[in-house]
């Protein structure tokens, strides 16, 4: 494999090209829509397909994110902000 060089009228830029490892173990088979993979435990590539569940635990925070009116007002205000700095600056 060869590098890439890109060259504009100030500069000039070489890109090394990483070498394609050796295969892995791959995706497995399986799975069904809203299905995720996930890791049985700490062996490489023991696996599974689980269900994509919408309750998450953060520490003492249990339940979706629609039911932490407390933390979704706070995201709510924080995207607003956001969103006002960037039309302000353009």
């Amino acid at each position: 494999m060869s590098n890439i060089t890109l060259t504009n009228n100030k500069r000039t830029i070489t890109v090394e090209l990483a070498k394609q490892g050796t295969q892995g173990q791959g995706v497995p088979n399986g799975g069904a829509t809203g299905e995720v993979l996930s890791k049985i435990d700490g062996t490489d590539f023991n696996t599974q397909w689980v269900a994509n569940g919408a309750t998450v635990s953060w520490g003492a925070i249990l339940g979706t994110l629609s039911n932490q009116t407390d933390l979704q007002a706070e995201l709510t205000r924080i995207e607003e902000t956001a969103v006002s700095m960037a039309i302000a600056l353009g």
